[in-house]
């Protein structure tokens, strides 16, 4: 009797398990629920950009990144942007060591058009002639500037420009007359050093160089910035005869004393702090004026031209970091492809101009020009030659580390303005 009781036992607790694991079951998986293996797989996107540290538009990229994450739940982004300097030597270094971005902004220049020449961009055009009513918004002239080798690999979204930023009470104060050619120019600095003011907010940098490229482009015109060198290896003579200018410049007390020496964000602050007259400076630097004390004292004007009736009819512009690609890596792969073009079309859509558009003064290649400051404005309206940096077509080592490195030489004195082109014009970079 009682291994008959055992028994039955036994098979009670038999059945009441067999029960509860089939209830389990059928309440964790209803007919309506798709099984975890039915689940699309997620995709994670590396992006780059300039955009990051203390840029202005880094905190308005996140928020992007983040609705566009929001958006898109299968999509998760991750964002290595960095600030300056650093982020061109990340992307190379990522680059070459095949660990490249899915979805990154670069400038047009000499490292895009490497990235191109070695196959690491894929080409877009497809998405761009299917792109419906968002390729439609784009300006068809914007194009030009983005093509290399017959074919579109980028989508151009921040247009950029540069001029001759002045402070206006500065030059009432002391009855100075608005530079409007190269020796009104001269004539400005030398009163402005006399009267105790640092008139050119001017350093040693890339950066700095700005005041470079707008004499280059003023003396030689769209020929010598486009085509720098000859074949050959020879310089364009306006390489030259503005650096002689530059120097020029310097023999009168143009810049800083301590233009060798100190940051870029130490050069905008003599400017934005009061203590400089003028700066050379581009579009992006409108965001950080619009918040600095002389924001109200503050016009744009041209670069001087050589001559005064010239000035105002050729200005730098172009594209900026605002200029979107995918790599060739991501459009390989048929779902990283799909998600890079998804997050492309994001950062270059309708949600995107309305962010920028509230908060920073940012100009773009859709729905018209949009910046904080009439004057700005006027200075693309009314000229009639634009043309890219000249550094957006010299080598950018050979731009760093020969004719940047060797300002001061020549501002000092102790080299010759040819002598730095001497090793190029030999055809050695």
């Amino acid at each position: 009797m009682k291994n008959a009781g055992t028994l039955l036992l036994i098979s009670m607790i038999g059945l009441i398990l067999l029960f509860v694991i089939t209830m389990s079951n059928t309440v964790n998986t209803p007919l309506d629920m798709p099984q975890v293996d039915d689940k699309p797989e997620g995709v994670t996107l590396r992006f780059t950009s300039a955009w990051g540290g203390s840029d202005e538009r880094a905190a308005i990229l996140q928020d992007l990144l983040s609705i566009f994450q929001e958006e898109n739940p299968d999509i998760k982004v991750l964002d290595g942007s960095m600030f300056g300097e650093d982020f061109l030597f990340s992307l190379k270094t990522d680059f070459a060591s095949g660990n490249e971005p899915d979805v990154f902004g670069l400038w047009p220049g000499s490292d895009r058009n490497q990235l191109i020449q070695t196959g690491k961009i894929a080409p877009l055009g497809s998405v761009i002639e299917s792109g419906g009513q968002w390729s439609e918004r784009f300006d068809p002239l914007v194009w030009e500037e983005v093509q290399a080798q017959t074919q579109i690999y980028s989508v151009p979204f921040e247009v950029i420009f540069e001029g001759l930023f002045i402070n206006q009470s500065i030059f009432e104060n002391h009855h100075i007359p608005i530079p409007r050619d190269f020796d009104s120019l001269v004539s400005a600095c030398r009163r402005l050093r006399v009267a105790g003011v640092i008139p050119i907010a001017y350093n040693s940098t890339p950066e700095g160089s700005f005041i470079y490229q707008n004499m280059i482009l003023q003396i030689g015109g769209r020929t010598a910035v486009e085509h720098p060198f000859g074949p050959d290896g020879q310089v364009h003579p306006a390489l030259i005869e503005a650096m002689e200018q530059m120097k020029v410049l310097y023999d009168q007390g143009a810049f800083p004393d301590t233009a060798f020496v100190i940051d870029d964000i130490t050069r905008n602050q003599l400017f934005l702090q009061g203590e400089a007259a003028m700066i050379v400076q581009g579009s992006w630097f409108l965001d950080e004026l619009a918040n600095s004390p002389v924001a109200s004292e503050v016009t744009i004007i041209p670069f001087p031209a050589q001559e005064a009736e010239n000035t105002g009819k050729t200005i730098v512009y172009g594209i900026g970091n605002g200029n979107f690609h995918i790599s060739r890596a991501a459009w390989e792969d048929p779902k990283r492809r799909e998600a890079s073009i998804r997050l492309l079309k994001f950062l270059t859509g309708p949600q995107a101009v309305e962010y920028f558009q509230v908060q920073l003064g940012f100009a773009f290649s859709v729905e018209g020009e949009v910046v904080h400051m009439p004057s700005a404005q006027d200075l693309v309206a009314q000229s009639r030659v634009r043309v890219a940096p000249v550094d957006h077509f010299i080598d950018r080592g050979y731009w760093e580390n020969t004719i940047v490195k060797h300002f001061p030489s020549v501002l000092e004195g102790s080299m010759e303005a040819r002598d730095v082109f001497e090793a190029k014009e030999g055809g050695d970079q």
